[in-house]
């Protein structure tokens, strides 16, 4: 079964942001980031839920940044 919905957060190094989230099975999601809550920017294909946790990472600046996680 999948946890209940989370998503958190990890700097990995300088620069490299891993997006975890639990994705449930044959569903499509889309990790979206915004530096102002208004205008959202898709950063990835749309991802495939396979019943465990999605692990995405992702280059980062020092920007303010906001991510979400649509759920399609």
């Amino acid at each position: 079964s999948v946890p209940a919905f989370e998503l958190k957060t990890n700097l990995i190094e300088v620069g490299q942001l891993e997006v975890l989230f639990p994705g449930e099975k044959d569903v499509n999601y889309a990790i979206q980031f915004s530096t102002d809550m208004k205008d959202w920017f898709s950063l990835e294909k749309v991802i495939i839920g396979q019943g465990d946790t999605v692990r995405e990472r992702f280059q980062v600046s020092d920007d303010v940044g906001f991510f979400r996680v649509l759920r399609n």
